[in-house]
């Protein structure tokens, strides 16, 4: 499978586990939860709707990929911390959330369980596919191509090597004049 195909499965999932995560946040009214999923699932469908079009992107280039994957990983990572700690007054009789002491309810501490669940999933997700872009970027930039981070992260195959093989130059062959 190649890293295009597992990306963009693996975005797909993020989409999906966002908005499922985004409706039981909003149920309990988690607002990093809400704005989490919003973020995820609006930004990575866009960027996947995007980089169907014939020319690519600002949103695909490799750079820009490296940032919103970036961010989305801390959000997602700070939104199961969050779960995690809402979470952990359920064992017992009270619990303290947003200044208000509610009585145990099984299923409110079971919603809370389900986001710190999928935002760990979500941010494993999205640092895998950030670390990734990072070592395809680096690797093309101390090669000598500066212009990999302008490139979208889909068109890269690690197979074919830099340079002459339109791997990193949006396909179109670069000539060589020999003197």
């Amino acid at each position: 499978m190649s890293f295009a195909t597992f990306r963009r499965f693996a975005l797909i999932a993020v989409i999906i586990l966002s908005i499922i995560e985004l409706g039981i946040a909003a149920s309990i009214k988690d607002k990093l939860g809400i704005a989490t999923g919003v973020l995820s699932s609006v930004g990575i469908a866009v960027s996947l709707f995007m980089e169907q079009s014939e020319e690519p992107a600002v949103i695909n280039w490799v750079g820009v990929e490296v940032f919103w994957t970036g961010l989305l990983w801390v959000l997602w990572i700070a939104t199961a911390a969050l779960g995690t700690t809402n979470s952990s007054g359920c064992s017992s009789f009270f619990h303290f959330y947003q200044g208000v002491y509610w009585s145990y309810d099984a299923s409110f501490c079971n919603k809370f369980h389900v986001i710190q669940a999928f935002s760990f999933i979500n941010a494993f997700t999205l640092m895998a596919i950030f670390i990734w872009n990072l070592k395809i970027a680096v690797s093309a930039h101390s090669q000598g191509h500066a212009r990999v981070w302008r490139m979208p992260a889909a068109m890269y195959d690690p197979r074919r090597p830099y340079g002459n093989s339109g791997a990193m130059n949006g396909g179109k062959e670069e000539r060589t004049e020999q003197v």
